[in-house]
């Protein structure tokens, strides 16, 4: 059985069969692609019972910011749910950011996320540097700029991105230690998704 979406309860239902066996376990480890998850619950809204009901969820595609490719992103609408069906296994998100672990019904199953705070392709560490410090900033409070943090990554430094809360770019130098951090919150991020809209 594929996605099925309840439409009185606004309840949206993953069968167990549509995920992907990873690992046997135990515990179970499957995964489930939330493309392919978004193209179904699209299929079921065009039907001839779906298209009466509000849109199940939000899709952005790929989109180019600064030169950095972002995942996309589907967000799951109020008032729906999600359900995976019941059982002993842990299923993990992939390909696309989401929102669905805030929108699922709690049971036996596990549900982890793989978010990325959008990042999916960049080809350099002086790239992530350049994109993300010269949008939103000339300088750190150190003084530090883009182009010298990216002669630092160039000499043998390191970055990391932590997308908890937003997104926070960390730059060490060769010794590891801290000579950088600027953070993104998610606000700063819609904002430079609708600046280039």
């Amino acid at each position: 059985m594929a996605v099925s979406v309840n439409w009185v309860t606004s309840v949206i239902t993953v069968e167990k069969a549509d995920t992907a066996l990873v690992d046997i376990g135990p515990p179970e480890n499957r995964s489930y692609d939330v493309d392919v998850f978004r193209l179904a619950l699209k299929a079921l809204e065009d039907d001839v019972v779906g298209m009466h009901w509000p849109d199940t969820h939000v899709h952005t595609g790929e989109t180019v910011i600064g030169g950095v490719t972002y995942a996309r992103f589907v967000e799951i609408l109020d008032p729906y749910t999600v359900t995976f069906e019941d059982g002993s296994y842990i299923v993990t998100l992939e390909a696309a950011n989401n929102n669905i672990i805030e929108k699922t019904n709690l049971n036996s199953v596990s549900v982890r996320g793989n978010n990325s705070a959008g990042l999916t392709s960049v080809t350099t560490p002086q790239e992530t540097a350049d994109a993300f410090l010269a949008r939103k900033a000339t300088g750190g409070s150190d003084g530090t700029t883009a182009t010298s943090v990216a002669a630092m990554l160039q000499a043998g430094g390191s970055w990391k991105i932590d997308s908890s809360n937003g997104i926070s770019v960390t730059f060490a130098d060769v010794d590891g230690s801290t000579i950088f951090t600027r953070t993104f919150t998610r606000e700063d991020l819609d904002a430079l998704r609708e600046s280039s809209n």
